[in-house]
Protein backbone atom coordinates (compact mmCIF):
# COMPACT_ATOMS: atom_id res chain seq x y z
CA UNK A 1 0.00 0.00 0.00
CA UNK A 2 2.87 2.42 0.77
CA UNK A 3 4.40 1.64 -2.62
CA UNK A 4 1.08 2.45 -4.27
CA UNK A 5 0.99 5.95 -2.78
CA UNK A 6 4.66 6.49 -3.69
CA UNK A 7 3.76 5.64 -7.28
CA UNK A 8 0.94 8.24 -7.44
CA UNK A 9 3.09 11.35 -8.18
CA UNK A 10 4.79 9.64 -11.14
CA UNK A 11 1.45 8.39 -12.47
CA UNK A 12 -0.04 11.87 -12.12
CA UNK A 13 2.84 13.50 -14.02
CA UNK A 14 2.67 10.84 -16.74
CA UNK A 15 -1.08 11.37 -17.17
CA UNK A 16 -0.65 15.13 -17.54
CA UNK A 17 2.30 14.93 -19.93
CA UNK A 18 1.26 11.99 -22.12
CA UNK A 19 -2.50 11.36 -21.77
CA UNK A 20 -2.76 9.31 -24.98
CA UNK A 21 -0.11 6.91 -23.66
CA UNK A 22 -1.08 6.91 -19.97
CA UNK A 23 -4.77 6.14 -20.48
CA UNK A 24 -4.27 2.88 -22.48
CA UNK A 25 -1.59 1.78 -20.02
CA UNK A 26 -3.96 2.49 -17.15
CA UNK A 27 -6.69 0.45 -18.83
CA UNK A 28 -4.29 -2.45 -19.30
CA UNK A 29 -3.31 -2.31 -15.62
CA UNK A 30 -6.97 -2.24 -14.55
CA UNK A 31 -7.81 -5.18 -16.83
CA UNK A 32 -4.87 -7.18 -15.47
CA UNK A 33 -5.89 -6.47 -11.88
CA UNK A 34 -9.47 -7.49 -12.67
CA UNK A 35 -8.29 -10.79 -14.15
CA UNK A 36 -6.09 -11.52 -11.12
CA UNK A 37 -8.98 -10.79 -8.73
CA UNK A 38 -11.30 -12.98 -10.81
CA UNK A 39 -8.88 -15.91 -10.54
CA UNK A 40 -8.58 -15.38 -6.79
CA UNK A 41 -12.39 -15.24 -6.44
CA UNK A 42 -12.78 -18.71 -7.95
CA UNK A 43 -10.50 -20.18 -5.25
CA UNK A 44 -12.41 -18.65 -2.31
CA UNK A 45 -14.73 -20.77 -0.16
CA UNK A 46 -18.49 -19.97 -0.20
CA UNK A 47 -18.38 -18.17 3.16
CA UNK A 48 -15.69 -15.72 2.06
CA UNK A 49 -17.39 -15.16 -1.30
CA UNK A 50 -20.66 -14.15 0.35
CA UNK A 51 -18.87 -12.04 2.97
CA UNK A 52 -17.25 -10.09 0.16
CA UNK A 53 -20.53 -9.77 -1.73
CA UNK A 54 -22.30 -8.33 1.31
CA UNK A 55 -19.52 -6.09 2.64
CA UNK A 56 -18.26 -4.70 -0.66
CA UNK A 57 -21.77 -4.16 -2.00
CA UNK A 58 -22.70 -2.20 1.13
CA UNK A 59 -19.46 -0.20 0.97
CA UNK A 60 -19.95 0.83 -2.66
CA UNK A 61 -23.54 1.91 -1.97
CA UNK A 62 -22.55 3.84 1.15
CA UNK A 63 -19.57 5.60 -0.43
CA UNK A 64 -21.59 6.49 -3.53
CA UNK A 65 -24.36 8.04 -1.44
CA UNK A 66 -21.78 9.87 0.70
CA UNK A 67 -20.08 11.21 -2.43
CA UNK A 68 -23.35 12.49 -3.90
CA UNK A 69 -24.41 14.12 -0.64
CA UNK A 70 -20.97 15.63 -0.06
CA UNK A 71 -20.57 17.06 -3.57
CA UNK A 72 -24.14 18.10 -4.44
CA UNK A 73 -25.94 18.22 -1.09
CA UNK A 74 -29.11 16.43 -0.07
CA UNK A 75 -31.40 19.07 -1.61
CA UNK A 76 -29.79 18.72 -5.04
CA UNK A 77 -30.07 14.93 -4.80
CA UNK A 78 -33.78 15.20 -3.98
CA UNK A 79 -34.37 17.76 -6.77
CA UNK A 80 -32.66 15.45 -9.26
CA UNK A 81 -35.68 13.13 -9.51
CA UNK A 82 -38.19 15.80 -10.67
CA UNK A 83 -35.56 17.00 -13.14
CA UNK A 84 -35.15 13.42 -14.41
CA UNK A 85 -38.92 13.21 -15.00
CA UNK A 86 -39.20 16.61 -16.69
CA UNK A 87 -35.97 16.51 -18.74
CA UNK A 88 -34.84 12.88 -19.13
CA UNK A 89 -32.71 13.71 -22.18
CA UNK A 90 -30.36 15.78 -19.98
CA UNK A 91 -30.50 13.76 -16.76
CA UNK A 92 -30.22 10.20 -18.07
CA UNK A 93 -26.37 9.85 -17.94
CA UNK A 94 -26.20 10.44 -14.20
CA UNK A 95 -29.32 8.37 -13.59
CA UNK A 96 -27.99 5.41 -15.57
CA UNK A 97 -24.48 5.49 -14.08
CA UNK A 98 -25.32 6.04 -10.42
CA UNK A 99 -28.54 4.02 -10.64
CA UNK A 100 -26.75 0.98 -12.05
CA UNK A 101 -23.96 1.35 -9.50
CA UNK A 102 -26.36 1.56 -6.55
CA UNK A 103 -28.85 -1.09 -7.68
CA UNK A 104 -26.25 -3.72 -8.64
CA UNK A 105 -24.29 -3.35 -5.41
CA UNK A 106 -27.45 -3.19 -3.29
CA UNK A 107 -28.50 -6.58 -4.64
CA UNK A 108 -24.96 -7.90 -4.07
CA UNK A 109 -25.29 -6.84 -0.44
CA UNK A 110 -28.75 -8.43 -0.08
CA UNK A 111 -27.64 -11.68 -1.73
CA UNK A 112 -24.50 -12.11 0.36
CA UNK A 113 -26.11 -11.07 3.65
CA UNK A 114 -29.18 -13.26 3.15
CA UNK A 115 -27.05 -16.34 2.58
CA UNK A 116 -25.09 -15.80 5.79
CA UNK A 117 -27.23 -13.94 8.35
CA UNK A 118 -30.16 -16.34 8.39
CA UNK A 119 -27.91 -19.28 9.16
CA UNK A 120 -25.25 -17.76 11.38
CA UNK A 121 -21.50 -17.95 10.77
CA UNK A 122 -18.78 -18.20 13.40
CA UNK A 123 -15.10 -17.60 12.69
CA UNK A 124 -13.15 -15.94 15.49
CA UNK A 125 -10.12 -15.11 13.34
CA UNK A 126 -12.17 -13.39 10.63
CA UNK A 127 -14.25 -11.62 13.27
CA UNK A 128 -11.18 -10.26 15.07
CA UNK A 129 -9.56 -9.17 11.81
CA UNK A 130 -12.73 -7.32 10.77
CA UNK A 131 -12.95 -5.58 14.16
CA UNK A 132 -9.37 -4.29 14.12
CA UNK A 133 -9.57 -3.15 10.51
CA UNK A 134 -12.78 -1.27 11.25
CA UNK A 135 -11.17 0.29 14.34
CA UNK A 136 -8.12 1.36 12.30
CA UNK A 137 -10.35 2.97 9.67
CA UNK A 138 -12.34 4.82 12.33
CA UNK A 139 -9.11 6.04 13.95
CA UNK A 140 -7.83 7.44 10.62
CA UNK A 141 -11.15 9.18 9.90
CA UNK A 142 -11.29 10.71 13.38
CA UNK A 143 -7.68 11.87 13.17
CA UNK A 144 -8.17 13.49 9.75
CA UNK A 145 -11.48 14.97 10.90
CA UNK A 146 -9.76 16.71 13.81
CA UNK A 147 -7.22 18.24 11.39
CA UNK A 148 -9.94 19.69 9.13
CA UNK A 149 -9.91 22.04 7.13
CA UNK A 150 -6.36 20.87 6.28
CA UNK A 151 -4.68 24.26 5.63
CA UNK A 152 -1.52 22.63 4.31
CA UNK A 153 -3.33 21.01 1.35
CA UNK A 154 -2.79 23.47 -1.51
CA UNK A 155 -1.57 21.33 -4.44
CA UNK A 156 -4.00 19.22 -6.52
CA UNK A 157 -1.81 16.15 -6.04
CA UNK A 158 -1.89 16.53 -2.25
CA UNK A 159 -5.67 16.89 -2.35
CA UNK A 160 -5.89 13.77 -4.51
CA UNK A 161 -3.77 11.76 -2.04
CA UNK A 162 -5.84 13.04 0.88
CA UNK A 163 -9.04 12.05 -0.92
CA UNK A 164 -7.56 8.59 -1.54
CA UNK A 165 -6.66 8.15 2.14
CA UNK A 166 -10.15 9.25 3.23
CA UNK A 167 -11.79 6.91 0.73
CA UNK A 168 -9.59 3.99 1.77
CA UNK A 169 -10.31 4.58 5.48
CA UNK A 170 -14.07 4.83 4.82
CA UNK A 171 -13.86 1.63 2.73
CA UNK A 172 -12.18 -0.19 5.63
CA UNK A 173 -14.87 1.01 8.04
CA UNK A 174 -17.77 -0.02 5.79
CA UNK A 175 -16.40 -3.37 4.63
CA UNK A 176 -14.97 -4.49 7.97
CA UNK A 177 -18.00 -3.21 9.88
CA UNK A 178 -20.41 -5.28 7.78
CA UNK A 179 -18.18 -8.34 8.03
CA UNK A 180 -18.01 -7.98 11.82
CA UNK A 181 -21.81 -7.64 12.11
CA UNK A 182 -22.44 -10.69 9.93
CA UNK A 183 -19.85 -12.78 11.78
CA UNK A 184 -21.41 -11.71 15.11
CA UNK A 185 -24.98 -12.46 14.07
CA UNK A 186 -26.73 -15.00 16.34
CA UNK A 187 -27.34 -18.51 15.12
CA UNK A 188 -30.63 -18.74 13.26
CA UNK A 189 -32.71 -21.07 11.15
CA UNK A 190 -32.40 -19.49 7.74
CA UNK A 191 -32.61 -21.13 4.32
CA UNK A 192 -29.92 -23.52 3.19
CA UNK A 193 -27.03 -21.46 1.85
CA UNK A 194 -23.48 -22.02 0.57
CA UNK A 195 -22.29 -21.72 4.16
CA UNK A 196 -23.99 -25.05 4.84
CA UNK A 197 -21.83 -26.69 2.21
CA UNK A 198 -18.68 -25.38 3.86
CA UNK A 199 -19.84 -26.42 7.33
CA UNK A 200 -20.88 -29.87 6.09
CA UNK A 201 -17.49 -30.32 4.45
CA UNK A 202 -15.72 -29.71 7.78
CA UNK A 203 -18.10 -31.87 9.82
CA UNK A 204 -16.97 -35.32 10.91
CA UNK A 205 -19.30 -38.11 9.73
CA UNK A 206 -19.43 -41.84 9.56
CA UNK A 207 -19.35 -43.36 6.06
CA UNK A 208 -22.84 -43.33 4.56
CA UNK A 209 -24.20 -40.91 7.15
CA UNK A 210 -27.18 -38.84 5.98
CA UNK A 211 -26.78 -35.59 7.92
CA UNK A 212 -24.41 -33.50 10.04
CA UNK A 213 -23.77 -34.16 13.72
CA UNK A 214 -22.22 -32.24 16.59
CA UNK A 215 -18.45 -32.66 16.75
CA UNK A 216 -18.58 -34.22 20.22
CA UNK A 217 -21.21 -36.83 19.23
CA UNK A 218 -18.60 -39.06 17.60
CA UNK A 219 -20.43 -42.24 18.68
CA UNK A 220 -23.83 -41.22 17.26
CA UNK A 221 -25.20 -42.31 13.91
CA UNK A 222 -28.14 -40.71 12.19
CA UNK A 223 -30.90 -43.15 11.34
Amino acid sequence: MIGFFMFLPAAYDLLRAYPLIALPLGLLVVADLWWVQHRKWDRLNPIEQNLRRASQGFAVCGLTVAFLLGVYGWRAVVDFFPWLVSQPDKAWPGAVFFGALLVSNFFRFILGARRLIGYGVRDGMLQGRAFWRCAAGVAVLVWLGRLYPWPGITEPLHAFILFGVLTLAAWFVAVSGVRFVILSWPQGSGPRAPVDEENDRRTFRWPGEAGPRRWWQFWKRWQ
